[in-house]
């Protein structure tokens, strides 16, 4: 190794920078073949993947990062605020992929429509795909279900902070902390006691004028099952069974059945982030997916 490639070794964190000027913070660590990690919740930031890809980091180099407008990606101006769109997002997924070379791609929530997207334009640069909590490709609808069990959750989620006194509208910090930390948990995890083990602090790390810039231009209808289907690579799907998002996975069991690129993993007893209720059995699909054994 020369002095060079031993310096560059230790560069764990630097700055993408688009051919707009827009600089995209990332992160990377492990050793190994890429992965590319795509955060959900636009206007949010990648923290909440680390744990969870981090059993990777033994075999791959995985790449986290901020998408154009998070916190550590803010933009430096008005101007490159205003660049903030959906197709912008896809584009520095595709630019970062480039960079590291074919990359296996992790992607989770919104984060998984980006990735869908990205796929169209650039197949060649993205070798297995693992679409957690995956917005289904044929379209987003919830379902009866799925309402039904959101306010249920959301019921539930309301009278435990009424019976923590944290219904109050003059709560400390560390109060409303723990009061957005349920009503996080109630909607993004399966299990009632969720909360107590959040450690991601979400509400401070999130920009909502990103998520409404970062709408502009989502599809209003579309279909990837195309794409997924003549993908060269596998696409690994895996989403809980109380998955708002796609409850039950109606919607992607209807996928699977026509697109025998798709292996569709559900997870018992799990939410949107599968990771908060069965850590364990979200890293065997994890690893499964990527051709590790688990």
């Amino acid at each position: 190794m020369t002095e060079l490639e031993a310096g560059l070794a230790t560069i764990d964190q630097w700055f993408l920078t688009a051919d707009d000027g827009f600089d995209l913070w990332v992160r990377e660590g492990g050793a190994g073949d890429p992965v590319v990690a795509v955060h959900g919740g636009f206007g949010i930031e990648h923290s909440e993947l680390v744990e969870p890809l981090t059993v990777l980091t033994e075999t791959h180099r995985v790449h986290w990062y901020d998408q154009r407008g998070s916190i550590r990606s803010p933009g430096s101006s008005s101007e490159q605020l205003e660049s903030i769109t959906f197709d912008a997002h896809v584009t520095d997924l595709i630019m970062l992929a480039e960079e590291v070379g074919p990359t296996i791609l992790v992607a989770h929530s919104i984060g998984t429509l980006i990735a869908m997207a990205a796929l169209r334009r650039r197949p060649d640069l993205f070798r297995e795909m693992v679409l957690v909590g995956a917005i289904p490709a044929t379209g987003f609808s919830q379902s009866l279900k799925g309402q039904a069990w959101l306010a249920q959750r959301e019921r539930q989620a309301e009278a435990l902070i009424s019976r923590l006194g944290l219904d109050s509208a003059d709560l400390g910090p560390r109060e409303a902390q723990l009061k957005w930390r349920i009503l996080f948990a109630s909607g993004n995890a399966a299990a009632d006691d969720a909360w107590r083990t959040i450690r991601w602090p979400g509400r401070t790390w999130y920009r909502t004028e990103v998520a409404d810039l970062s709408d502009r231009g989502v599809p209003e209808s579309f279909d990837f099952t195309p794409e997924l289907s003549g993908h060269a690579r596998p696409v690994t799907v895996i989403i809980g069974d109380t998955d708002y998002i796609d409850f039950g996975a109606e919607a992607w069991q209807d996928i699977a059945a026509i697109t025998p690129n798709v292996t569709l993993r559900i997870i018992d007893q799990c939410g949107h982030n599968p990771w908060y209720d069965r850590p364990e059995a979200f890293r065997d699909e994890l690893l499964t997916a990527v051709g590790l054994d688990s």
